[in-house]
């Protein structure tokens, strides 16, 4: 299980910032360690700064997941509702390239936006937040 969590850690790694990006980060966060600390805590300042990167990384994977799977569900409703995305632009006053953002999980709305896209769409804004199938899986479970 260890290794499936370090193998998605390194791939959203990858994904949210280069390799140079990541190296420099933790260059300068190991000078400022180095300022700070005996040379005796070092190895674990790195491995404790090296982690901390990794785990950066692995929360911005998660809030692009999360931004997508929202601009799913925006969609789908949207389609459901037989609306454009102009039309949506419209009549919740959101200009329609955030519509498309939103839609393509490229921007998290907050959530007076959801509340007016959801209230446009005709559903909660729970169904746009909450992802049905996995909701449903655990209620079965339990």
């Amino acid at each position: 299980m260890f290794d499936g969590f370090k193998t998605n850690v390194v791939a959203n790694l990858v994904r949210a910032e280069s390799d140079s990006v990541v190296a420099e980060r933790v260059r300068r966060l190991q000078e400022s360690a180095a300022r700070r600390l005996p040379s005796v805590y070092l190895e674990d300042r790195e491995r404790i700064l090296r982690d901390r990167v990794e785990a950066d990384a692995f929360i911005s994977g998660l809030a692009t997941e999360r931004a997508q799977s929202v601009g799913k569900r925006v969609r789908q409703e949207r389609l459901l509702a037989g609306i454009s995305q102009s039309e949506l632009a419209d009549v919740t006053g959101i200009h329609r390239p955030n519509i498309a953002r939103i839609e393509s999980g490229k921007h998290t709305p907050a959530l007076p936006t959801l509340q007016r896209v959801a209230d446009a769409l005709g559903v909660s804004v729970t169904s746009l937040i909450v992802d049905r199938k996995a909701s449903d899986t655990s209620e079965s479970v339990a």
